[in-house]
């Protein structure tokens, strides 16, 4: 079988057994079974694009192009994924909602031609088993929200990859993306010093802790809206410099009044 019409379904998982991360573009070593550099869903998606007349091209900066919209990356040092590995071409997953993702027709009803043609005409069709005999679930952030254990089978794992990325050429949907290293290290920088600014403008240590309170809720707020809008921004890393650098500027002062004290 010829190499393009081969897909890998390898997946990354984290390390808290969350997948999160979509590998799409890979290298083996000579002695793997497995020879393709795609994905399956990278391959179905170009097979899709390739009949509307969009091909992929590779930018000066070596990223995969297709029409307007550029796959990159995940960089190694990205968010809470900063020391782990990084092989191959990685993508965040942004999950659309399990039970919108695609239509779904048993084999019954193909055979029994229970269906109708506009279902599969023109479309991506996936092929997979959902048997809970065969092991191939995937805990996915959904599973963080229920107290029972919800996962979701491998062929819709594929249709979720193969969505995000017809989605991002064809709907103008923003792929999962965050900042260059120093436009995250300007905004942890920026929230250190705000913290430090606060506490020597606050002469309270109340009226430090309400504004800090609002200040983190006005973080929280922002990260959630760019969120949304397709792009991660570190949250955690910018609260822990506003309530460390808050706290060291806050003590030092603390002993400068001491010690003017004592001295008067």
């Amino acid at each position: 079988m010829p190499p393009e019409r081969l897909g890998f379904t390898d997946v990354v998982i984290d390390s808290d057994g969350i997948l999160r991360r979509y590998l799409w573009y890979a290298t083996f070593n000579r002695d793997s079974p497995c020879q393709t550099e795609m994905s399956l869903s990278l391959q179905l998606a170009l097979h899709y694009l390739a009949a509307e007349g969009i091909d992929p091209k590779v930018t000066p900066e070596g990223e995969v192009q297709l029409g307007e919209t550029t796959l990159r990356s995940l960089p190694g040092y990205a968010g809470n994924y900063s020391g782990t590995s990084n092989a191959g071409y990685q993508m965040l997953l942004d999950y659309r909602t399990p039970g919108d993702i695609a239509q779904r027709v048993t084999l019954k009803q193909i055979l029994s031609d229970q269906f109708e043609p506009s279902w599969v005409k023109d479309r991506v069709v996936l092929i997979g088993v959902t048997a809970p005999s065969i092991e191939d679930d995937f805990r996915t952030p959904f599973s963080q929200d229920s107290n029972q254990t919800i996962e979701m089978r491998g062929v819709f794992i594929q249709a979720q990859m193969v969505s995000q990325i017809l989605s991002a050429v064809k709907d103008g949907r923003q792929p999962l993306w965050v900042w260059s290293e120093w436009e995250e290290f300007f905004w942890i920088w920026a929230w250190g010093s705000l913290g430090g600014f606060l506490v020597l403008v606050c002469k309270r240590l109340f009226h430090w802790v309400g504004v800090g309170i609002a200040n983190l809720v006005v973080l929280s707020g922002v990260c959630f809206l760019v969120f949304i809008q397709g792009w991660w921004i570190p949250l955690i890393p910018s609260a822990l410099a506003f309530v460390a650098t808050g706290m060291i500027v806050g003590y030092k002062r603390a002993v400068l009044v001491s010690c003017s004290v004592l001295g008067n």
